[in-house]
């Protein structure tokens, strides 16, 4: 099975082959400058959060060039303190795990593996994998929110993450498989919901990479679908979107590339895209219309460019 995660973070670091060094420079110094007192990544509001530490962490790894995550950043900077930090937190989180929700406890699951630079193993790794399946829902899929009646592409992408964090197969992949085919929506892309009549970017995009992860064939009209939703180098978030925006031009140019259909032909608008969302002190944002950059949207500028090399 193919590792999401890694392949994600691959693609990522091959923006350091568009970037100029400066550039490169400035984003470490931004995302350095996201570190917490307590070593965790700030979230928006200027707290630790470990969603927003995972993207910090891979920031690092990409700008950094290191080989095996955030494991060997002691090596690269000499930042003894600052590893020593993040690590702290992490495991601090790990701590209460019982408290997380599923998105933090994938979150969790990728962070631990990052810094141990490996899998995840023992007591946590087991309580991970237990509190995972709290999340399973009936048609076999997973759900971010408990006791739910059916699945969602975004949640059967976290478990994904979860499960190849801990280094081990995940579970009942039919279920998944099943739980996707029922996410189809009625213009051809997919949803999140069930029988919905639009599909969404990111959901579609996701689809994508688990099918691809699981050993599944992606239809062609998928990347079709797909590429209608460029506009000047970005891509929609929905067909009727009023704006392209950072996230889904990302994981679009990632999914598309991993399916065998890149943007060649779209290479330069949306390389200017991307760096029109750039901020001079080296974060990028979400969209135009946005004020504050973020460890995610900077790590999703990192994606975008990467699968546009």
């Amino acid at each position: 099975m193919t590792n999401i995660g890694i392949q994600m973070l691959d693609s990522a670091r091959r923006a350091r082959g568009i970037l100029p060094p400066e550039s490169l420079q400035r984003i470490t110094g931004f995302v350095l400058g996201r570190v917490n007192k307590d070593g965790g990544f700030l979230n928006r509001s200027n707290r630790s959060d470990l969603y927003y530490s995972i993207f910090g962490m891979q920031c690092l790894a990409v700008v950094l060039q290191t080989n095996s995550g955030i494991a060997r950043l002691v090596r690269t900077l000499r930042h003894v303190l600052l590893f020593r930090r993040i690590g702290g937190y992490v495991s601090t989180q790990a701590s209460r795990v019982d408290a997380l929700d599923f998105v933090h406890l994938s979150c969790l699951a990728r962070c631990l593996a990052a810094v141990r630079g490996g899998h995840v193993a023992g007591d946590v790794a087991i309580t991970i994998a237990r509190r995972a399946e709290e999340y399973r829902t009936g048609d076999g899929g997973y759900h971010v929110a408990k006791n739910a009646g059916h699945g969602t592409a975004y949640a059967c992408f976290l478990a994904l993450l979860i499960y190849e964090a801990l280094g081990v197969e995940i579970p009942h992949k039919e279920g998944i498989l099943k739980c996707i085919r029922r996410l189809v929506a009625r213009d051809g892309g997919y949803a999140n919901e069930p029988c919905l009549p639009v599909g969404t970017t990111t959901t579609t995009s996701a689809v994508c990479l688990i099918l691809s992860a699981l050993g599944e064939s992606v239809d062609s009209g998928i990347a079709d679908w797909l590429r209608a939703r460029c506009v000047n180098g970005g891509f929609l978030a929905t067909p009727d979107s009023p704006i392209p925006d950072l996230l889904s031009t990302a994981t679009a140019l990632h999914a598309l590339a991993i399916i065998k259909q890149p943007m060649k032909e779209r290479r330069d608008s949306c390389v200017d895209f991307v760096e029109s969302l750039w901020h001079e002190n080296g974060g990028f944002f979400g969209t135009q219309i946005d004020s504050i950059p973020d460890c995610e949207y900077t790590f999703y500028a990192l994606l975008a460019l990467g699968n546009l090399v």
